[in-house]
């Protein structure tokens, strides 16, 4: 069976998030999840539109090499496993060291068999963004 997944997000404030979970209720999964961000020296891979993470969910760890499409309509992934997080690592025969994390702490609701909305509330840099998707 293929599955197709149909993303939009909307960047909400901290009052419009905090509305949102008040009247969605305690019907939800909540997690924590820490993405950990890494590039070439000279940041080569973000010129080409690729990005590298490992994302941390409970004691897994999941490599992703996302190679985004020219203009920003798709992508295609490769995921690898990990046993421990690297600060630097080999991928795509280029040397990547770790330059940054994102922490999200994600609101999961299942409004159907088909359809599910997530609250985010993601830290970066100082940073404190929140998002409906």
């Amino acid at each position: 069976m293929i599955e197709y997944e149909n993303e939009k997000k909307f960047m909400l404030n901290c009052e419009q998030y905090n509305e949102m979970l008040n009247k969605l209720g305690d019907y939800s999964k909540k997690t924590e999840q820490i993405n950990y961000y890494y590039d070439t020296p000279d940041e080569e891979f973000r010129e080409r539109g690729i990005t590298c993470r490992v994302r941390q969910k409970d004691d897994l760890l999941i490599g992703t090499v996302k190679q985004h499409e020219a203009g920003g309509d798709g992508s295609v992934e490769k995921h690898f496993k990990l046993g421990s997080l690297p600060y630097k690592m080999t991928v795509d025969n280029r040397q990547v060291a770790l330059i940054g994390q994102l922490i999200t702490f994600r609101t999961e609701y299942k409004l159907s068999d088909s359809m599910t909305l997530m609250l985010d509330k993601s830290i970066y840099l100082g940073t404190v963004d929140y998002e409906l998707e």
